[in-house]
């Protein structure tokens, strides 16, 4: 195979930064061969046992999704107790890890997503009155270029 068609692993860290502008720009870093792209989740094709996620980092009418300070703890919540019951459910069941990727505004109020680590549901301390909470495992992850 020709050195322009093969494929190179790199990674990418949240000490490097980077900011991508599409949602397709990622999910082909992780294996996938897509043209478009708008889901929330997608499987990794590298690995089986993670999912991307493009959370929006903003409160919204249904649910909130934040990092703490230290960026170490990412804490979703959902206003409806019923939504909160039934997707902590579902959380402690699933047993996934989570690419995070934020998306964020930039200056020009266009989104961004920046690579935020990959994270794990805390199942010890998440709860229905503390909402989902995800603890922080890694900070880089191996990618496809």
């Amino acid at each position: 195979m020709p050195n322009s068609e093969s494929k190179r692993i790199d990674y990418i860290s949240t000490s490097r930064q980077p900011s991508f502008k599409k949602i397709v720009d990622i999910v082909n870093c992780f294996g996938h061969q897509k043209k478009k792209c708008k889901k929330e989740f997608i499987d990794n094709a590298l690995n089986a046992k993670q999912q991307l996620w493009f959370a929006p980092f903003e409160r919204s009418e249904k649910r909130d999704i934040r990092l703490n300070n230290d960026g170490s703890l990412l804490i979703e919540t959902w206003f409806s107790s019923r939504t909160q019951k039934a997707k902590l459910k579902k959380m402690m069941e699933e047993g996934m890890q989570r690419v995070v990727f934020a998306r964020l505004k930039d200056y020009k109020g266009d989104d961004k997503f920046r690579f935020a680590g990959i994270f794990i549901v805390d199942k010890m301390n998440s709860s229905k009155e503390n909402g989902i909470l995800y603890k922080k495992v890694a900070d880089t992850i191996l990618i496809e270029k």
